[in-house]
């Protein structure tokens, strides 16, 4: 539920559409979410409850062994999420090299233009879906139009 929207914290997914939308207008934005549940925690003690993918928790998938300290001392990635990484990667690199992510033999990643093509990044299920049905941001937004209207 965290992840969907919180008014407090603008690092939620509901947010992060009408951010794109906006930025849309000017510039091609390619919106993702990061949903290994596999991922290495990204506190160095147990919170006591599953975080599953959280902010920052994508980092050793593009960086290896990094682990939110000085030191590269992070897990090995478990090999569905070690595949994701190669994958990620290969994006950002593409992207870096010509603005556009894309992979031969992967799955598009289109420009986002609306809320149900947004690429998916969890292992084995890598591709386009609605992220705002996946967030429940239409119950969000009538709970809190001001904060999530255009």
């Amino acid at each position: 539920m965290w992840s969907d929207f919180r008014r407090d914290v603008g690092i939620n997914n509901c947010a992060y559409l009408e951010a794109g939308k906006l930025m849309g207008a000017f510039v091609p934005v390619y919106e993702f979410v990061f949903a290994d549940s596999e991922a290495p925690p990204v506190t160095p003690t147990d919170p006591g409850f599953e975080m599953g993918a959280v902010h920052s928790s994508e980092l050793p998938y593009l960086f290896p062994h990094f682990d939110n300290t000085m030191n590269r001392a992070g897990p090995d990635l478990k090999l569905a999420s070690q595949k994701l990484a190669d994958l990620m990667i290969a994006y950002w690199a593409s992207f870096a090299r010509s603005g556009v992510p894309s992979v031969s033999g992967a799955p598009a990643w289109e420009p986002f233009l609306t809320d149900d093509r947004v690429m998916n990044l969890e292992p084995g299920r890598v591709g386009l879906f609605d992220a705002s049905a996946a967030h429940h941001c239409a119950f969000w937004k009538s709970l809190y139009p001001a904060d999530l209207t255009r």
